[in-house]
């Protein structure tokens, strides 16, 4: 394999993958201190079930769909848009703390953001797939 078509090192997609987990955990200590400032915000069980589905169905986007969606682009930027997704799953965990809702909500929501982000770990030969995938779709 030659330089020019190895793929680019993971020193930035790591950067970006630490970094981007460590925003979990900020995340939910955020929840434990500002949980119930909002405390008037109607049906909160039915809003915690709504954006606990949402959250499932955008960790597995972030699985799934992201990859299929961003195959004509970058690794780098197919790799931020899913760890972006992974991270929207927490905030919906972050939101729910700060209308009051049990910390369950946000706990579950933690966890599933966090398996998400850790599915979207950069390797090697995710790069090489990715860049296969992107190759095979300019040719068509």
């Amino acid at each position: 394999m030659t330089s020019a078509s190895k793929p680019p090192g993971l020193q930035v997609p790591m950067l970006l993958w630490g970094a981007m987990l460590v925003s979990h955990i900020l995340f939910l200590v955020i929840a434990h201190v500002a949980h119930g400032q909002d405390a008037g915000a109607g049906d909160l069980q039915t809003l915690s079930i709504v954006l606990t589905s949402v959250g499932v169905i955008v960790a597995l986007g972030s699985a799934l769909a992201v990859p299929l969606i961003t195959r004509d682009q970058l690794y780098v930027t197919a790799l931020i848009v899913r760890l972006a997704a992974a991270e929207s799953v927490t905030i919906f965990g972050l939101m729910l703390a700060m209308l009051g809702a049990e910390m369950q909500w946000t706990y579950a929501l933690t966890a599933l953001g966090v398996m998400a982000h850790i599915a979207a770990f950069p390797s090697e030969r995710d790069q090489e797939a990715h860049e296969q995938r992107r190759s095979g779709s300019r040719e068509s």
